[in-house]
């Protein structure tokens, strides 16, 4: 019936062999596709994922430097005010301090005394006011460094 040594057969038998093995490589070189697909998928969402977190955190930063600016900008416009005010105030003294002068040749000796305890009392108060107004400003002078310093570079 069938012959062995056939050459029909063979040439058949040598087809479906090179039929299978073209197959399994056309299998094969799929499923490496379909990995590969699969590796580039996962990458772009991972490296997705990580930009989002990147934007999140970079929006964060900006947010907490924008409030920074405008508190700045808050603490300014009142240490203007309070200059604008303390000015004023030293406005006043330097004429209250003329007004004496000029009051003080013609006043008695008990009214030079009261002026002279007055203006102690004055200079001591100004005096504490200033030490306390140093003793702050120091404080906040270490903060800033210390802020400054341990700032990540």
């Amino acid at each position: 019936m069938f012959s062995l040594l056939n050459p029909g057969r063979w040439l058949l038998y040598g087809a479906f062999l090179a039929a299978l093995l073209l197959g399994v490589w056309r299998l094969d070189v799929s499923r490496q596709q379909i990995g590969y697909d699969r590796a580039v998928t996962e990458y772009t969402a991972m490296a997705l994922k990580a930009e989002q977190v990147a934007r999140a955190k970079e929006q964060s930063l900006q947010a907490q430097v924008t409030k920074a600016e405008n508190e700045a900008k808050t603490r300014e416009t009142k240490l203007a005010a309070s200059a604008a005010a303390t000015r004023r105030v030293a406005d006043g003294l330097r004429s209250d301090l003329v007004a004496a002068r000029r009051d003080i040749a013609s006043a008695s000796r008990a009214a030079v005394d009261r002026y002279a305890a007055t203006a102690s009392a004055v200079l001591g108060e100004c005096t504490r006011e200033y030490e306390t107004l140093a003793g702050t400003t120091a404080g906040i002078a270490s903060d800033a460094l210390t802020l400054l310093q341990a700032w990540p570079r």
